[in-house]
């Protein structure tokens, strides 16, 4: 199927996976190869390849000639991700190691950017039981 639109042109499979795509001013060109899951295994933007790698149903590896991003999985969870990115000084690399909660939920995230570690992320959700709880306004002061 073709789809036209004003900012693009686009090209669907028989089950609506996008197989290319070109912008309506035709500066970018875009590709995609699936596997027999239907996951994207290769994507060429503009004459520039990246490839994708799975282990199980988890992507572990995603590589270009600027980009390299390495994942690992603890069954469902995704616990760690480092990277090298070009850059006009070089490579970059980063990591990112991702803790959780009982429930799976993702708590802190520790990052470590081009060799320096950044605070650690807290993750945090707002629990509706306290919100609906009621509030004793007279201990409240100002």
């Amino acid at each position: 199927m073709i789809l036209v639109d004003k900012a693009f042109v686009a090209a669907e499979d028989s089950d609506e996976k996008l197989l290319e795509w070109v912008t309506a001013d035709e500066q970018h060109h875009v590709l995609r190869e699936y596997d027999q899951y239907g996951r994207v295994v290769r994507e060429m933007c503009d004459g520039s390849t990246t490839k994708y790698v799975y282990q199980a149903d988890h992507a572990v590896a995603v590589t270009s000639p600027e980009h390299i991003v390495n994942l690992t999985w603890q069954g469902p969870l995704l616990v760690s991700s480092s990277e090298r990115r070009m850059s006009k000084k070089g490579w970059r690399d980063s990591s990112f190691a991702i803790e959780h909660d009982e429930l799976l939920r993702p708590t802190s995230i520790q990052a470590v950017i081009a060799g320096t570690a950044v605070e650690p992320i807290q993750v945090s959700r707002w629990d509706l039981e306290f919100a609906a709880a009621p509030v004793d306004y007279g201990r409240l002061t100002v």
